[in-house]
């Protein structure tokens, strides 16, 4: 199959690649969950789709995560991508990012999982809010149109 049928194949995937977390970004991820932790935030970690696997880093954030009590969704493997509904073919800019189409995926899988894992106060009653919102979502529809032409 090639790339441009195939949802994904093996050699997609950039396996074992170096990328260590700095000690700076750690200290300022400590500080963001004692921020979190202060106000009475719940931190979720992530790390977006992306078909280069950084196992060093990941390996290091998961292990922050299980420490801390924190939840981290990770997306990285074929599996983990798929089981989302982004396919290669049709979702990606290139391997480490997505396009637009592949953000609108990923953002309504994220946005149900926050949904249904956490508790979001709505601000529905704010109708300035509500406008700004409104407003925001038709110029990002008339993009996203545009971007599917």
């Amino acid at each position: 199959m090639s790339a441009k049928t195939a949802a994904f194949e093996p050699s997609d995937l950039a396996v074992n690649r170096k990328l260590e977390v700095q000690e700076i970004n750690m200290e300022y991820l400590e500080k963001i969950r004692e921020l979190c932790r202060d106000s009475g935030v719940e931190l979720m970690l992530m790390n977006s789709p992306n078909l280069k696997i950084y196992r060093d880093s990941r390996v290091k954030i998961e292990a922050y995560a299980k420490e801390n009590g924190l939840n981290y969704l990770h997306f990285e493997s074929a599996e983990e991508i798929q089981e989302i509904g982004l396919r290669l073919d049709q979702h990606f800019y290139n391997k480490k990012h997505l396009n637009i189409m592949g953000q609108r995926v990923f953002s309504e899988f994220l946005a149900g999982y926050i949904t249904e894992h956490y508790s979001i106060e709505t601000h529905e009653a704010d109708s300035a809010l509500c406008d700004v919102w409104n407003q925001t979502y038709q110029e990002y529809l008339e993009y996203y149109e545009a971007a599917e032409r």
